[in-house]
């Protein structure tokens, strides 16, 4: 049997006994603990129990976990690489500037969009746009989180940084596919730099699910498209078994959407 082997791009570790993580007050108890890199290979490993033997985990991406000293963070991470092979690379926190200085072994950069004390219209400021042409500068990826009626903030800004490579997390964070999501989607899927990430759906309609991976298949193609877990969170909606087996009834085992995607876009060697 061939292995469907799967490249993480969306993970995340924390010790809340030395980091502070102040959005976890607003979400269920279930992430109120300590989540290591060991938890995240021993939730793969269970996939066999479940019915997945087949599945094995080849590499991970961590992603800030907006964390209230990201610095510490990069840190921690950085070490953990040097002797953790399958954590590959890092995704960084940072606020968007033209002269921001991004830790030089991270991949990429997040700002986070979506929380709700942000308010709608920062990537419209002049300073998350030059932070934009700054990454591109750097050959680092922006990973997106935003508000899903925000899409289309995010396209006006993007004509003004379009070079920089940016990847969609959590599918946009939409849980159903309608016209004004359909059409900020399209839009940005017009541009070759921009990625979506398959994670984030919940499965309660397993119709509007399917529905909405399927439309992200016909606008950006197994080539723009990288599966993800958001593990530890998954487990606030979903669990791995459903969302890797939703992902393989739609897609296969495509190879570029379980890795080889996510791997090329965040510059990363392959196993």
């Amino acid at each position: 049997m061939t292995n469907l082997k799967i490249f993480d791009s969306h993970i995340h570790v924390w010790n809340l006994e030395s980091q502070r993580l102040d959005w976890l007050h607003g979400v269920g108890s279930l992430l109120h603990r300590s989540f290591s890199f060991a938890d995240l290979k021993q939730a793969y490993a269970d996939l066999a129990e479940q019915g997945l033997a087949d599945v094995e985990l080849a590499g991970a991406l961590h992603i800030e976990a907006d964390v209230a000293d990201s610095a510490d963070e990069d840190a921690r991470i950085t070490s953990l690489m040097s002797h953790e092979p399958l954590l590959q690379g890092f995704v960084t926190h940072s606020h968007l500037q033209k002269n921001m200085q991004v830790a030089p072994d991270a991949v990429g950069v997040r700002e986070v969009l979506h929380n709700d004390g942000i308010p709608r219209g920062r990537c419209l400021e002049s300073s998350f746009t030059a932070g934009c042409r700054n990454l591109s500068h750097q050959s680092k990826v922006f990973d997106l989180c935003i508000r899903t009626p925000e899409l289309a903030d995010f396209h006006a800004a993007y004509e003004n940084c379009a070079n920089v490579s940016v990847v969609i997390d959590h599918c946009g964070n939409a849980q159903r596919l309608d016209d004004e999501f359909a059409a900020n989607m399209r839009a940005l899927a017009e541009y070759p730099n921009v990625y979506c990430k398959l994670s984030g759906l919940s499965y309660d309609s397993t119709t509007d699910a399917y529905q909405l991976l399927e439309f992200l298949g016909e606008i950006f193609g197994p080539q723009r498209l990288m599966f993800a877990s958001n593990w530890p969170v998954i487990g606030l909606y979903s669990d791995l078994y459903t969302h890797i087996s939703a992902l393989r009834e739609v897609f296969g085992d495509d190879p570029h959407v379980f890795s080889d995607t996510a791997r090329d876009v965040y510059n990363l060697e392959g196993n």
